[in-house]
């Protein structure tokens, strides 16, 4: 699948990310990481996370799953700007695990487009499910604004930071 839009002069893209990509890749979820969560995650727990649960080699793998819808969202230069993960629960339920955009190029609808895109590479779902750090206040308005609504709350512990995250979920006819 494939998408485009005018930001300003540029033109984004949206396609399937590369095994060779994923430097630039983990580059963008560490900026976008301390972006989201630097103001209520301690540093140690975001640099953690962001070189375990986003090592080179589990975003390669990721990358490769057939389930596993990989997003880049890139410039006309083929800078990646954002990226989005979702994969396929059931014949009728995607999971979206992670939709991020570079701090500087947000409010610029790549969020948007990531986020159709990973609905378009599943035909025939009828309902898309996500996690949200209540704390995450932007992210929380983007998913409300898309027509997201809470489903539930659960407490998570991320490395040693306990968060209270928001289960949403939005239902296509």
């Amino acid at each position: 699948m494939f998408c485009e839009q005018r930001m300003n002069v540029k033109m984004v893209t949206i396609q399937r990310a590369k095994v060779e990509e994923v430097q630039e890749i983990k580059q963008v979820l560490s900026e976008t990481w301390m972006d989201a969560y630097g103001s209520f995650l301690a540093q140690d727990t975001i640099r953690k996370v962001t070189t375990v649960r986003h090592g080179p080699e589990r975003l390669a793998s990721q990358i490769q799953k057939p389930n596993v819808y990989f997003g880049v969202a890139k410039d006309k230069e083929k800078t990646i700007l954002g990226l989005v993960t979702a994969r396929k629960q059931d014949d009728d339920t995607v999971v979206m695990d992670r939709l991020y955009v570079s701090p500087q190029y947000q409010r610029r609808g790549i969020g948007r487009m990531l986020l159709e895109e990973s609905i378009i590479a599943f035909p025939g779902i009828t309902r898309l499910i996500l996690e949200v750090e209540e704390q995450n206040k932007v992210g929380l308005s983007f998913y409300q604004k898309q027509g997201f609504s809470e489903t539930s709350r659960k407490e998570v512990r991320v490395e040693g930071d306990i968060l209270m995250v928001i289960e949403m979920e939005k239902e296509f006819s």
